[in-house]
């Protein structure tokens, strides 16, 4: 079973900053990275709210990072304020030396009451939570990785931004909405803005999404899963192609199908055993209730052995784009949806 990530509660997190007062150290990752830069910001503000901006602040940018200036940054005694704020940008934890991963341990380790460190890593970059540093930061209890939001959460926040722009908008228009951002509030602020500029009505339709906002690559691979378990290859080949002209790369495609279609064979699975929607997203760690319900429905136009020789097929698609055919890759990806249309056909 996939390691369940629990959602980060932003307003739990808002409300303990302000009640006790920002932690000595941060750590913020992960997807979501509009959740993250918000609470940067609320730490931010509450660390400089006394004043003393110009001389307490102090950020650091880029993979590398000279420590002597952050040991620097740390030990500055606040003036003109009560806190000194240092933050950390786009730092690549994972490449850290072993030797400057000692040392920004022991800064961690040590760092003053008046002092806040803040490390903001870039969005979807995971630490090694085997490294001694995020042990550290994560016994300090600042280790905060943002995921995607739960469907309610999501979807309340959803009408509340549309209710701004003085926009209602229909359940059905948010879960696609949600399916063509991949869930993630930093993709769907902008096609938010963008449809009630764009829509006349009082209420913000799901055919006015389907119209106007963008449809990121996880969402069209996802639907060409959906359209080969359909049988309609002349779309699945269409969907492939616009992916294509896009530039995405074909091994990335390749990687997103056969993600897409692992999930089709879970939940080929669940169903031969008699489950259902609740037993899928607690074996997938899916947050959006309506994706599940798409996938046991693609599941249904397959049989387990049909879904594992597919797997077994990209597999070796797989290692023959790393092997030598990577200029191929269009090729490849074309040859493997005809042997989906062969094997079904069958």
């Amino acid at each position: 079973m996939a390691a369940k990530k629990e959602a980060v509660d932003y307003g739990a997190l808002r409300r303990a900053l302000q009640a006790e007062g920002p932690k000595r150290v941060y750590l913020l990752y992960g997807a979501e990275d509009y959740l993250q830069n918000q609470f940067a910001a609320d730490i931010r503000a509450a660390c400089l709210s006394g004043g003393g901006e110009d001389w307490n602040y102090h950020r650091l940018d880029g993979p590398n990072v000279d420590l002597g200036a952050l040991e620097e940054a740390v030990s500055a005694v606040p003036f003109f304020g009560a806190r000194t704020l240092a933050e950390l940008w786009g730092f690549d934890l994972n490449a850290c030396k072993a030797a400057d991963a000692e040392r920004l341990r022991a800064v961690i380790e040590d760092i003053p009451d008046y002092c806040t460190l803040l490390i903001t890593l870039p969005a979807g970059y995971e630490p090694d939570g085997r490294l001694a540093v995020f042990k550290a930061i994560k016994k300090a209890g600042g280790a905060l990785e943002f995921t995607a939001q739960g469907q309610n959460q999501l979807m309340t926040w959803i009408a509340r931004r549309f209710a701004a722009l003085h926009k209602s908008v229909s359940r059905a228009a948010c879960e696609q909405l949600i399916f063509m951002t991949g869930g993630l509030m930093g993709r769907i602020l902008p096609e938010i803005e963008k449809l009630a500029a764009y829509v006349k009505s009082e209420e913000v339709s799901l055919e006015d999404v389907k119209a106007v906002a963008i449809k990121f690559p996880e969402a069209n691979v996802f639907e060409m899963g959906e359209l080969i378990a359909g049988k309609d290859y002349a779309k699945a080949a269409a969907v492939l192609q616009e992916l294509l002209d896009m530039r995405t790369e074909p091994i990335m495609i390749l990687a997103m199908l056969g993600r897409s279609m692992r999930q089709l064979y879970t939940a080929r699975l669940l169903l031969d055993r008699g489950q259902g929607i609740q037993e899928l997203m607690a074996e997938l760690d899916i947050r959006f209730e309506f994706i599940a319900r798409r996938l046991l429905s693609g599941a249904r136009g397959f049989d387990a052995e049909t879904l594992r020789a597919a797997l077994r097929r990209m597999a070796e698609a797989d290692l023959e784009m790393k092997s030598g055919r990577s200029a191929e890759g269009a090729a490849l990806l074309t040859e493997l949806l005809l042997s989906f249309a062969v094997e079904h056909v069958r």
